[in-house]
């Protein structure tokens, strides 16, 4: 293996890390390195290939967690957004799109720790009335996002921690989404001849990687009480959009 090559290992193994502990932030954490690493081109069809064998595995290991209704309702709508981003990642300057995105992020998941701190745990109603509009509009954004990026998660997240609060339940509900979002992807790759031998090469090396950073976030999974849960993911809800932003601005 080349340098580049194990570099890239060890960003999965971290990256992958988080994705087993919440369900979902290995892509966004992940891109603006792997994309140094590997280019665009090579980066986001391998990490949307890692993220696809994840979840696998959670979707089939933690079938009867996964709520279907939520599952359906999220799908609905990301789907709808989802051909748009593929379309407006041509056409739309991605700098304005990847900075709105991030800032986004960063002001939902400060706003998330400062009720954590306070109640320990956001004790947010599931939405209501019209505030549903909002928040499905959020999900069908998210769908534009994942379609242009592969990034989608963060707008999809706003929505799924205010319906689910059970970290078993929100981890493979949210590995039910990837699977079917992320086949989706990788049907496209497929088509458009986007895996070449040099994707393959560093899908099928930086496995073992992949499995190390699963296998660790599974345990530390297990060892967080429910109460942190909420408070963890908008966490890493912070963090990815404070590299999403760097990766974002500091490109000239």
């Amino acid at each position: 293996m080349s340098l580049q090559e194990i570099l890239f290992g060890f960003l999965v193994i971290a990256t992958q890390f988080i994705e087993a502990v919440t369900g979902f932030g290995s892509t966004v954490m992940a891109l603006p390195f792997a994309i140094a690493l590997s280019g665009v081109a090579v980066a986001v069809p391998v990490l949307s290939f890692h993220t696809w064998l994840f979840a696998i595995y959670v979707a089939a290991a933690d079938f009867k967690k996964i709520l279907w209704r939520q599952y359906a309702i999220v799908m609905l709508f990301v789907v709808l957004g989802l051909p748009i981003g593929m379309w407006a990642f041509s056409v739309l300057p991605e700098t304005a799109l990847r900075a709105a995105l991030a800032l986004f992020m960063i002001a939902v998941s400060i706003n998330g720790i400062v009720r954590s701190i306070q109640r320990q745990r956001p004790e947010s109603p599931p939405p209501q009335g019209w505030k549903r509009i909002f928040f499905y509009l959020l999900l069908f954004l998210g769908g534009i996002i994942h379609g242009a990026f592969a990034t989608g998660g963060p707008l999809l997240i706003i929505y799924v921690t205010l319906v689910i609060k059970e970290k078993g339940n929100f981890r493979a509900t949210m590995c039910a989404i990837w699977l079917s979002l992320n086949s989706i992807l990788l049907l496209r790759f497929l088509l458009n001849g986007d895996f070449t031998p040099e994707i393959t090469r560093l899908s099928l090396l930086t496995l073992p990687f992949l499995l190390l950073g699963v296998i660790l976030g599974n345990l530390a999974h297990k060892r967080i009480p429910d109460r942190h849960f909420t408070y963890i993911v908008y966490i890493i809800l912070f963090l990815s959009g404070c590299v999403l932003a760097y990766s974002t601005f500091s490109v000239r």
